[in-house]
C-alpha cells in the first residue's frame, strides 16, 4: 500500500510538472508568434491592440496556471482587495519581494481585476534570447542596477532608469496598464535585513 501511495505521488508530480511545461511552452509560443506580428506592424497606432492581446494572453496563462496549482494541492487564498478594481483603468502595484512565488501570487490574485501587470526587470542574460524576446514583446521595462562605485566612475549613467521609466509611462499613457514595483529593490534575506539595519521587522528599506 505504501508503495502504491508513493508511486501515485510520483506520478502526480511528474504529471503536474508536465502540465506546467506544456502551459509555458504553449503560451510562450503564442507570445512569440504575436510578437512577430508586432514587429511587422510596428506602427504606433497598432500598439494598443497588441497590448490588449498580450493582456488577455497573460489572463489565460495565469488562469490555467492557477488551475494546475489547484490540481497539485489545495491553496487557500486570503485576500483583502480594494473595491472597484477595473481592468479598464491603470494601476501602480507596490509589493514586497521574498521569492519568485510572489510574482505568481500577484498575477493570480489580480487576474481579470486589473490589466495584466508588468514589472521592472534586470536585463535578461545574453544567453537567454527567448526570455529576452518575451520581455520585449510583453513590454516589460528593463532597468539596470548601477552600484555607487560605478556611478562615481561614470556619472552619465545616473538617471538612466528614470529615463527608461518615463519612456515606458509615455508609451502607455493612453492605454490601461498595471506596473508592479518591488520597492525593496531585491529579495528579502536575513543578511540583507541586518546589513541595512532596516527599521521594519519583515521588510527591507525601500
Amino acid at each position: 500500500m505504501d508503495f502504491l501511495s508513493e508511486a501515485h505521488y510520483h506520478l502526480k508530480g511528474v504529471s503536474i510538472l508536465g502540465l506546467y511545461i506544456v502551459n509555458g511552452l504553449l503560451f510562450g509560443t503564442i507570445v512569440m508568434i504575436v510578437g512577430v506580428c508586432k514587429i511587422i506592424l510596428s506602427q504606433e497606432r497598432f500598439h494598443p491592440w497588441f497590448s490588449k492581446i498580450f493582456t488577455y494572453i497573460c489572463y489565460l496563462w495565469t488562469g490555467i496556471t492557477k488551475w494546475i496549482n489547484a490540481l497539485n494541492r489545495e491553496i487557500i487564498w486570503d485576500l483583502e482587495l480594494p473595491e472597484g478594481l477595473d481592468h479598464r483603468k491603470s494601476y501602480l502595484v507596490i509589493a514586497n519581494h521574498q521569492t519568485w512565488t510572489d510574482i505568481f501570487v500577484l498575477f493570480a490574485s489580480l487576474n481579470y481585476k486589473i490589466p495584466a501587470p508588468r514589472f521592472f526587470i534586470k536585463p535578461p542574460k545574453k544567453w537567454n534570447p527567448v526570455f529576452r524576446a518575451l520581455c520585449w514583446h510583453l513590454d516589460f521595462p528593463v532597468v539596470q542596477r548601477y552600484s555607487k562605485e560605478l556611478l562615481e566612475r561614470y556619472p552619465e549613467l545616473k538617471g538612466k532608469d528614470i529615463e527608461t521609466t518615463r519612456h515606458f509611462c509615455e508609451k502607455f499613457k493612453k492605454i490601461p496598464f498595471s506596473i508592479i514595483n518591488f520597492i525593496e529593490g531585491t529579495r528579502f534575506t536575513v543578511t540583507k535585513h541586518q546589513n541595512q539595519a532596516s527599521p521594519f521587522e519583515h521588510l527591507l528599506s525601500p
